[in-house]
């Protein structure tokens, strides 16, 4: 016997579909977890009979793809802007010692506050890079969707069995916790869990192609940081002492751990970028998405391109952490698949992709005058095209009919603007401007947050 599936219809000011042109005073009609159709509100007159749907009118409100963070690290959430100043090498080793003796409850505690704050600027997806996992059960607490990397580290060819080895029952420990709220989100594709090698410096060829492996033979992406800073770069190309100092802190001195012998960095050539790095180990694909490339130049952009690597661009992250500015501009033209992530609530102040892609508008048009990144442009970022860098775009990112009702509702409240001026306004431009706030985050059709709420029934 089928099950009859509840139609609602959600009206407002304007409709973002994204994939399409805005429609103004329109709706959606929901079937269930999925989208019906995009109406006008017209169409939404219906009788009083029980057998229609029932209608929610939103007024002045904006609705919109539920928003996609390609990058963070909801691990460090409990660390607002922690120690920002010092630059990428001396705050990872700072925040290496603050953390070093959390326990479960700690990870999962700062977790869960990540999750929550996500939720509460709209976003419905996240891509996390976790070091304790606790992410994924603060995605399944919360309701939202997300993919996981379990983060993998180690220098040392010679043990690159041992360490995979230990990174794998880490993963069953994870995927088997019993924790009933993540055994129904795994079961059910609502999050994802994959391998995530954590840098080029930090994780040896021999390692990385385990990953690789594994990720291939489970259909996963692979997630990565890529070209972060300069000193990356540099350490590749010729050397940078700054960076084999950290690494002998990292992998040697810290927790006790043995003693570091440089010869185990043998792997590493000189006169390569850290992308040509990865390539010449045949260790760039489709499934890898990369955040950041800061330190790429012309011949990076092109390789990443053709191998169809993805990128999470972080522009708050990288210049709060010092680390320059990604060339936004010519991943665009060389045609990278490409969005925007926040990064962690320690190196970024907040988790609200709309003020990310802000952020993002405004960078680039101050290095770039005469470019066409505005934002639509930016807000599709955070949308369909970071669905694209997920290979999600049939799922999420746009709405069409379909698709998961996975929906961002924000009220339009910027008080310069007179009753129903919005509707002379672009849209985009009043999401993105800062002129909206979130009126309710809907998943599946199940509404995750409402006024500051989480609705988790």
């Amino acid at each position: 016997m089928n099950q009859t599936l509840v139609k609602r219809i959600l009206k407002c000011s304007w409709v973002l579909p994204i994939c399409a042109e805005p429609k103004r005073h329109a709706a959606l009609l929901l079937e269930g977890e999925k989208i019906a159709a995009v109406i006008d509100a017209e169409q939404s007159k219906l009788s009083d009979d029980a057998s229609n749907p029932s209608v929610h009118d939103y007024g002045d409100a904006v609705i919109c793809p539920g928003l996609i963070n390609l990058h963070t690290h909801l691990d460090y959430s409990l660390l607002p802007s922690f120690e920002i100043g010092k630059g990428l090498l001396p705050w990872t080793k700072a925040l290496m010692q603050t953390v070093v003796n959390w326990g479960a409850s700690d990870w999962l505690t700062s977790a869960l506050q990540g999750a929550r704050k996500a939720a509460g600027y709209g976003t419905s997806f996240l891509v996390d890079s976790s070091y304790s996992g606790s992410a994924a059960h603060a995605l399944a607490e919360v309701g939202l969707k997300g993919l996981i990397g379990l983060e993998l580290f180690g220098i040392d060819e010679g043990r690159a069995e041992n360490i995979w080895s230990t990174w794998l029952a880490k993963y069953q420990s994870l995927i088997t916790s019993g924790n009933a709220k993540l055994d129904e989100a795994l079961q059910c594709g609502r999050v994802e869990i994959t391998v995530s090698p954590h840098a080029p410096y930090t994780v040896c060829p021999a390692l990385w192609q385990l990953a690789n492996k594994w990720a291939a033979e489970n259909d996963r992406l692979v997630l990565t940081h890529l070209a972060e800073s300069q000193q990356e770069c540099r350490w590749f190309v010729s050397n940078d002492q700054e960076m084999t100092d950290h690494l002998r802190f990292a992998f040697g001195s810290f927790r006790g751990a043995q003693p570091f012998d440089e010869d185990i960095l043998s792997w590493k050539q000189s006169g390569c970028s850290p992308v040509e790095h990865l390539d010449r180990h045949q260790l760039l694909n489709a499934n890898l998405l990369s955040a950041h490339a800061v330190a790429v130049n012309d011949d990076d952009l092109a390789k990443l391109g053709s191998q169809g690597v993805s990128v999470a661009h972080c522009p708050r992250s990288n210049a709060r952490l010092r680390n320059g500015y990604a060339p936004l501009e010519k991943m665009r033209t060389t045609g990278l698949k490409l969005g925007l992530g926040t990064d962690s609530l320690a190196s970024c102040e907040d988790l609200d992709m709309l003020a990310e892609a802000r952020f993002a508008v405004a960078l680039n048009q101050a290095v770039n005058p005469d470019s066409t990144y505005g934002p639509r442009q930016a807000l599709e970022q955070i949308t369909i095209e970071a669905a694209r860098c997920l290979r999600k775009e049939n799922e999420i990112g746009s709405l069409a009919p379909g698709k998961r009702a996975d929906l961002a509702i924000f009220q339009i409240d910027d008080r310069r603007q007179t009753k129903g001026a919005s509707e002379q306004i672009d849209p985009y431009e009043l999401l993105v401007g800062g002129h909206c706030r979130l009126r309710e985050l809907l998943i599946d059709g199940i509404s995750r947050h409402s006024n500051g709420h989480d609705q988790l029934g």
